[in-house]
């Protein structure tokens, strides 16, 4: 490790928790892999992220392998110059506004940031960058959260729930309306996000080169002017709430 100066880090799955049960002989290579990546933060070095799609993500999102590949290769084909100017001008408008007011199909929400924790490019990790890259993230004062959200599309597990307006009131979540509310999965998701964890986050997308969902959330998020919630079930499998809207609908007080 003393002797090489940057990493790549093809998969996709390092990113977060995995995805399915782990088999023995699984949890000794996880238990590996993130070894050798503290070893890689403890030494200061510089590590990418590629984030590259493959069958397995294809079919975790239901969808093409060509498609994710295709939607991969136009993230990453940007200008990065570009993309940091932006970057940096969301991180201001951040740190000069603690209160964040979002204006969607569903109403408007309002809520407080954590404006001095700012997450862009690397998501907080020092020295790295996570590809396909374009959002800036902080967090949300939970207990802040007030009015409703259109959800266009909410992401957990292996699942996409589409149009849902989510109904919020000093942090807690009253309501989660949704056209399909019968199945056993919507039910299971709806209860996991009421009673999702404190710890949540609020990212806007700037990569201007994508402007339709993959259905993978890890790419989506970045959408030039997608708006997305971010919270956690007890098992802290994310769950996320995206909403494609534009600059105007963003206001910070």
């Amino acid at each position: 490790i003393d002797l090489v100066t940057a990493f790549l880090e093809i998969g996709w799955k390092a990113l977060g928790n995995p995805f399915e049960k782990l088999n023995i002989s699984s949890k000794i290579f996880y238990q590996t892999v993130y070894a050798i990546l503290e070893k890689i933060y403890e030494k200061d070095k510089k590590i990418i992220y590629l984030n590259f799609p493959s069958e397995q993500l294809a079919t975790y999102t239901n969808t093409n392998l060509e498609e994710l590949l295709q939607a991969y290769f136009t993230l990453i084909n940007c200008d990065y110059n570009k993309l940091k100017k932006t970057a940096e001008e969301i991180k201001f408008f951040f740190e000069t506004n603690d209160k964040i007011i979002i204006k969607t199909q569903g109403g408007n929400l309002k809520f407080l940031i954590n404006n001095n924790e700012t997450k862009i490019f690397g998501n907080g990790f020092k020295n790295a960058l996570i590809l396909p890259t374009g959002k800036a993230e902080v967090p949300i004062k939970k207990l802040f959260l007030n009015g409703n959200f259109f959800a266009e599309q909410i992401y957990y597990k292996n699942k996409i729930y589409k149009n849902a307006t989510v109904t919020f009131n000093e942090g807690f979540i009253q309501a989660v309306n949704i056209a399909d509310s019968t199945s056993k999965d919507v039910f299971e998701m709806k209860n996991n996000l009421i009673g999702s964890k404190e710890e949540c986050y609020f990212s806007i997308g700037f990569n201007e080169k994508l402007d339709n969902f993959t259905n993978f959330y890890s790419y989506d998020r970045n959408i030039k002017n997608a708006v997305s919630l971010k919270f956690f079930d007890h098992s802290l499998n994310p769950i996320l709430l995206i909403n494609k809207t534009n600059e105007n609908n963003i206001e910070g007080v």
